[in-house]
């Protein structure tokens, strides 16, 4: 199932870019160690596709559901042609860039945030 492969993906892709992130701010030496936990992610791929598939298989049923037979397969058609797959591959191309620019955001905001708390705290 295609869409549980691009779900991963989109989830590899946001959690990379949090890390990117993240590391934007560490010391050198502490970003370094960032790369094992890319790998680890990685190889959890296959995993995460399996996980995905459930919550695709949810989606879909609850999504297309109200639709008549005619409708649906008028979809899957569609789905299926050229104009269809290039569809899909442009939102999830789309999709996963702007969940990558979110996260990638995040992840540079995230260590600012304890000491931003405290420097409030200290003004109190």
């Amino acid at each position: 199932m295609r869409a549980a492969e691009q779900m991963a993906e989109v989830q590899l892709q946001a959690v990379t870019a949090l890390l990117r992130g993240v590391a934007t701010v560490m010391p050198p030496q502490q970003a370094a160690g960032l790369g094992p936990v890319l790998a680890e992610l990685q190889r959890q791929r296959p995993q995460m596709v399996a996980a995905a598939r459930g919550v695709v298989l949810a989606s879909f049923a609850s999504t297309y559901a109200p639709l008549s037979d005619a409708d649906l397969g008028r979809y899957v058609d569609f789905l299926r042609s050229p104009a269809g797959q290039h569809m899909n591959r442009v939102v999830f191309a789309a999709f996963g860039a702007a969940m990558a620019i979110a996260s990638e955001s995040m992840g540079r905001a995230l260590p600012a945030l304890p000491a931003t708390q405290e420097m409030q705290r200290l003004k109190s």
